[in-house]
């Protein structure tokens, strides 16, 4: 009896866990990311990602190669939601480049500003990386980009179907140098990363300043939970984020490269601004208005999912009720 009841107990468990593993990559060919304009014999300009199938080709992604698309195709995952960005630093300069089909020609220096989003960029974690930057000089305002997360970030399972359970995000990055002479107390926003869902609730933000004092708070409005820790400009520092569906809390945990130890920022059970039904979206902030070549960039590297699902309460019901059923069963047969 011991053995049938723990064999169908085991089963039960891991009915229940339904752990699923991904990541958004790391931002190389595998996972869907080329730097130079397609085509490019030889290559040539960096290419933004939402001017191609950026997240959507290579081994980790689908299979297949990268297709020059048009900007902000709606078939794409990542979309610019602000006027600057994508190479231009405002919406009638890159219509003068970008309003015919792609492949789009060489932007020359004359038409904007270094303000982009690109992958499989040189100086990764672990091989290349996402490199973000807005050289806009105060003028422009922030970029906006938004990633829409897809089958392949959550281990063959759609995303927007995950609606019990926990989500589990990690990623690391590297800021550009500080800027300790920007006005403000405390330090102005430069980061600002945003866990949405498909009905467009912002969950929770998280990110760092202008003098790389990372921060967080629930939501998308009130005060920021500023904490003591500086994010390393030179070596990558990691988030970690736990997101529960079923009781709409989270906690975030950093891992701090300078001191090789990982910190709690927000705890256990700490109220999402808003319930969140799915995580669906990634929006990336940056308001950055710095220049100087590699120290003009933040890099991303090496995300990864963990979907934790719980069954349906119907489900999970009969789970139990079969494996009361087979203890009573065996119970009658051994005291016959």
């Amino acid at each position: 009896m011991t053995k049938s009841v723990s064999l169908f107990a085991a089963l039960v468990l891991a009915f229940a866990a339904g752990r699923a593993e991904a990541y958004l990559g790391s931002f190389e060919p595998a996972d869907g990311y080329t730097i130079n304009q397609i085509p490019s014999s030889p290559p040539s300009d960096f290419i933004d990602v939402t001017y191609y199938n950026a997240g959507q080709w290579g081994a980790n992604a689908g299979g297949g190669g990268p297709v020059p698309k048009p900007f902000n195709d709606p078939g794409n995952l990542w979309h610019l939601l602000t006027s600057p960005g994508a190479f231009f630093p405002d919406t009638s300069t890159r219509n003068t480049y970008v309003s015919g089909a792609p492949p789009y020609p060489p932007f020359p220096a004359t038409a904007g500003v270094p303000i982009y989003t690109v992958g499989n960029h040189f100086m990764g974690r672990t091989g290349t990386c996402l490199a973000l930057r807005n050289e806009t000089f105060g003028s422009a305002g922030p970029m906006e980009y938004d990633y829409t997360l897809d089958s392949f970030d959550f281990g063959g399972t759609t995303p927007a179907s995950v609606t019990s359970g926990t989500v589990t995000t990690g990623f690391y990055f590297c800021p550009n140098p500080s800027m300790p002479s920007q006005p403000g107390t405390p330090s102005p926003q430069k980061f600002i990363m945003s866990f949405r869902d498909s009905a467009g609730a912002t969950g929770l933000q998280l990110g760092y300043a202008m003098d790389n004092t990372v921060y967080w708070r629930p939501g998308s409005s009130g005060a920021w939970n500023y904490t003591s820790t500086i994010a390393d400009s030179s070596n990558y520092d990691g988030f970690t984020v736990d997101i529960n569906l079923n009781n709409n809390t989270f906690d975030i945990k950093y891992f701090d490269f300078s001191t090789s130890s990982t910190l709690t920022l927000a705890p256990t059970g700490t109220p999402l601004g808003a319930p969140m039904t799915d995580l669906t979206h990634l929006r990336w902030y940056l308001s950055d208005q710095v220049t100087g070549g590699i120290g003009g960039k933040n890099f991303f590297d090496d995300f990864s999912f963990q979907v934790k699902q719980v069954p349906e309460p119907a489900a999970a019901g009969l789970a139990s009720m079969g494996l009361i059923a087979l203890v009573n069963m065996k119970r009658r047969r051994a005291a016959a």
